[in-house]
């Protein structure tokens, strides 16, 4: 079942990191996501992941100072 409008999702991006974004729509298995930049992206529904609130760690987003918040994500 394809998620609804307005859940937050992780999706790969071309360099091979991964990003996060709200969904738009879903028609045809193709999610129309907006990005953090809010750029629209299409993305086939095999690309696209629910996304946790423990999905990104420290290490991964590269952000050193582990004791701050950011964003209400708790790096």
């Amino acid at each position: 079942m394809p998620f609804t409008e307005g859940t937050r999702v992780i999706y790969p991006t071309e360099n091979g990191s991964g990003s996060v974004g709200t969904v738009k729509s879903f028609e045809n298995g193709i999610y129309r996501v907006e990005a953090k930049d809010g750029k629209a992206v299409e993305l086939e529904e095999a690309k696209v992941k629910e996304f946790k609130a423990g999905d990104f760690k420290p290490q991964e987003s590269g952000f050193k100072h582990k004791g701050a918040m950011l964003g209400g994500f708790g790096f």
